[in-house]
């Protein structure tokens, strides 16, 4: 039996209408026979009534066309399943503790939430609709129903209480993967803000990004040479950079046991007292100076520096010795106990700085020339001190290089009466400016690395500039935390739920950087012979590759079937040993919970 379609015309209209029908033979010829005439139907209608004549049929397994299948639904799974894949890499579920079947405990809602910080950041309550949208109750053998925000914010604390154990469980994975990563460590501070209002950790103060916050936190990070992190903690929002030294020292000697070691911070940690810190620990230091510090080393003529030609420069510091470390820095080294520093000159630098003092010189003196003017034509008397006020403030960061001062003026209104006025008159520092230029294009890096091997530095010059300049591994590494994994707004606001928000932020990055370094060692390509050059792109096309329903349009049971995966995921997944993911016994073992 089948549905017979007949058409009819009528008044230049064509009707459709659809009967029961059976075909069959008498000799050679086949005819039709009708038995049911069901009359006008929908194309829904009559869809479904040709798909249930066809399942009707069929002894034990419906064949049907491709019209006769629908794609019902789809969940993220090769995305999901790499991130899985790599934490167990890492052996992290370890520090939470076995899983039970069935159960969501604090390692599922770990997993979930730094699944999501990788691949689709929002709100811990977003987290909970997010993971429905997955495959994660398969491969982690949960019950999503269980998943919802209450749970969520039951387990942040207990996520939080494992940080330590996590801390120390990273350093001990780094250690027997390469050990040599943790020769030198990069150790950076930076500011973050949040949308709640009660955290004991806030503080105002400015961030980089979105300017002035009531609510600021200070995240510190520590990372080894490949950007690995293993120690992170957070900060009340005005603590200074100069002031949290000595704490993870502190944590490098009691709770890693590390013996030997190059730290590599900002040049806003440097003190006396946190460089005679790190000395009295036995540990090795890297960092730089800020301009106002260069002029006091011992030993330094900046007379060298003088002049408005960086190539005149560059041939006046060649002939006092300095040698060149690329096109961008000339450097020579100065060795005063117990330190060394290397004063460097880099002629771009040079430019740009000489150019943006005097853009800013310039609008300072068209500034003036503009308020002389208001004031030449004013209606009224001025008040001298809402105008020294105001002055004050339009010479902030300039102050050491401009005064002013008033001159009386009276000036004659237009109704005929006199007002008292001024004329600001600029008063240039010359001293200053003068000094601002000699260290226009001019570093300073510091180290204590001063052991010798036959009158050589066994740590040379050159290492340390290129040490001090792969810091950039740690600002990629807030940068990540902070736009990729959106670590801000953070919408929590008790201390115990941001600490843990953090924890998970880092926990993504681990993800994040070790799954790109991978990656990139491997040197996986697009089709298009572009590189995967960070973990969006990778993720992006691991995201392509889902599991979707297929069923009939009437009756049959659902079948589960894996998106084909692409020449270019096959490459990711043979980077980070992981194609049984995607093999069909694998896919069954997963499917059949």
């Amino acid at each position: 039996m089948y549905l017979l379609t007949q058409t009819k015309k009528h008044n230049s209209k064509t009707y459709k209408y659809y009967s029961i029908a059976q075909s069959y033979r008498e000799g050679k010829r086949t005819h039709i026979r009708i038995i049911h005439r069901l009359g006008h139907l929908s194309d829904q209608e009559a869809e479904q009534i040709r798909v249930a004549l066809k399942l009707s049929q069929a002894d034990k397994k419906a064949v049907l066309s491709l019209e006769d299948v629908i794609f019902s639904d789809h969940w993220g799974y090769l995305d999901v399943a790499v991130l899985n894949h790599h934490w167990e890499q890492w052996q992290l579920s370890k520090v939470f503790g076995p899983s039970r079947p069935e159960s969501v405990g604090t390692l599922e809602i770990a997993k979930i939430l730094t699944f999501n910080r990788c691949l689709d950041p929002g709100s811990k309550c977003y987290a909970s609709r997010w993971v429905k949208q997955t495959t994660l109750d398969h491969i982690l053998k949960i019950d999503l129903e269980k998943v919802n925000d209450d749970k969520i914010y039951h387990e942040l604390p207990k996520i939080e209480s494992k940080k330590e154990d996590l801390e120390q469980h990273l350093f001990t994975q780094i250690k027997k993967k390469n050990p040599q990563s943790l020769n030198i460590v990069f150790y950076d501070l930076s500011t973050s803000h949040f949308e709640g209002t009660n955290c004991p950790l806030a503080r105002p103060g400015l961030t980089k990004n979105a300017g002035f916050k009531s609510h600021t936190i200070v995240l510190s990070l520590i990372v080894d040479q490949n950007g690995i992190p293993f120690s992170w903690d957070l900060l009340e929002g005005n603590t200074a950079d100069v002031t949290t030294i000595e704490a993870r020292v502190r944590d490098c000697q009691e709770r890693f046991g590390i013996e030997d070691i190059t730290l590599v911070f900002d040049r806003g940690m440097v003190s006396e007292e946190n460089l005679g810190l790190i000395e009295q620990s036995g540990y090795h230091y890297i960092s730089a100076l800020d301009k106002d510090q260069i002029p006091k080393i011992k030993g330094i003529d900046l007379g060298l520096f003088a002049g408005d030609d960086p190539q005149q420069i560059i041939a006046q510091l060649k002939e006092a010795g300095f040698k060149k470390y690329d096109a961008q820095l000339y450097y020579q080294e100065i060795d005063i106990a117990p330190r060394r520093y290397i004063i460097g000159f880099n002629p771009f630098l040079f430019v740009d700085e000489r150019r943006l003092r005097q853009r800013r010189f310039d609008k300072l003196t068209q500034f003036v020339q503009q308020k002389n003017q208001m004031l030449s034509q004013v209606k009224r008397s001025v008040n001298e001190a809402a105008l020294r006020r105001n002055l004050d403030e339009r010479l902030k960061g300039l102050r050491k290089f401009f005064g002013f001062r008033l001159i009386p003026l009276m000036v004659r209104t237009a109704s005929g009466r006199e007002a008292k006025s001024f004329q600001v008159v600029l008063e240039p520092k010359g001293k200053n400016i003068n000094q601002a230029k000699l260290l226009d294009g001019v570093c300073a890096f510091l180290t204590n690395h001063k052991e010798k091997k036959e009158n050589l530095y066994k740590y040379p010059a050159s290492r340390v500039i290129y040490s001090y300049r792969d810091k950039d591994k740690i600002e990629r590494a807030f940068r990540n935390i902070k736009s990729f994994i959106q670590f801000s707004p953070v919408y929590v606001f008790k201390e115990q739920h941001v600490r843990a928000h953090y924890t998970i932020c880092v926990l993504a990055y681990l993800m994040n950087i070790s799954i790109t370094n991978k990656v990139k060692a491997k040197g996986v390509v697009r089709d298009d012979k572009t590189s995967l050059l960070s973990p969006v792109s990778i993720y992006k096309e691991l995201s392509k590759c889902i599991l979707g329903e297929l069923k009939a349009f009437v009756g049959g049971k659902p079948v589960k079937k894996l998106e084909e995966t692409t020449a270019t995921q096959m490459q990711i997944l043979a980077a980070l040993n992981c194609q049984h993911l995607v093999a069909p016994q694998y896919l069954r073992e997963v499917l059949a919970a």
